[in-house]
């Protein structure tokens, strides 16, 4: 949900809006097991944790720019691909963890 939230906005308007996110100011459109909300939205939250990490990558995302010669005011997060990395088991097996591969591409438009 994070990832069609911020696809195809400029790396700073996407970083400035989870911020929002994270002091629970803008929701982020969910789609499924939700109920729905008033308002023109429909279901939303406000996944506070999820946010403060991706904004960790985007931060990445924009030095990554920045040193490959990109200008900032034309770049845009064109590709978000969000995998299932392998399960990790805790200690004798009795946790599981959740892991999550995450690719960001940038594309300067023309």
């Amino acid at each position: 949900a994070i990832g069609r939230f911020i696809k195809d906005k400029k790396i700073n308007v996407a970083i400035k809006e989870l911020e929002q996110v994270m002091k629970k100011r803008l929701a982020i459109p969910f789609t499924g097991e939700l109920a729905h909300r008033k308002g023109p939205m429909g279901a939303g939250k406000f996944p506070v944790k999820a946010s403060k990490n991706f904004i960790i990558l985007l931060k990445s995302l924009n030095a990554n720019s920045t040193n490959n010669g990109m200008d900032l005011d034309k770049t845009i997060i064109k590709e978000i691909t969000p995998n299932k990395a392998p399960d990790q088991l805790h200690r004798f097996g009795s946790m599981k963890f959740k892991r999550t591969h995450i690719k960001l591409k940038a594309v300067e438009i023309k």
